[in-house]
């Protein structure tokens, strides 16, 4: 099942740590999972630049984050039950 995508907003020069957002909040009402499969490429700065848990979803910034270096992060994110985000 895919779900589409979930779009996230972090203002640029945060410390590191701070969290920028859960990837569980775009699963649907009633949806729950504990296990996720993180999907970058590289270059994307996705293993760099982001800590993602993959145990709760939780994403923070691994570094401070520079807009003018990169504006974007995407990944795939995909549950240990088969949903898609």
């Amino acid at each position: 099942m895919v779900l589409g995508t979930l779009e996230l907003q972090l203002d640029e020069e945060q410390p590191a740590g701070t969290v920028v957002g859960d990837i569980s909040a775009g699963l649907p009402p009633g949806v729950t999972a504990t296990l996720f499969f993180i999907s970058d490429h590289e270059g994307t700065g996705v293993s760099t630049d982001l800590h993602i848990d993959e145990s709760t979803g939780i994403i923070q910034t691994a570094k401070i984050l520079d807009r003018e270096v990169r504006d974007r992060y995407n990944f795939i994110a995909v549950t240990m039950t088969g949903v898609t985000l």
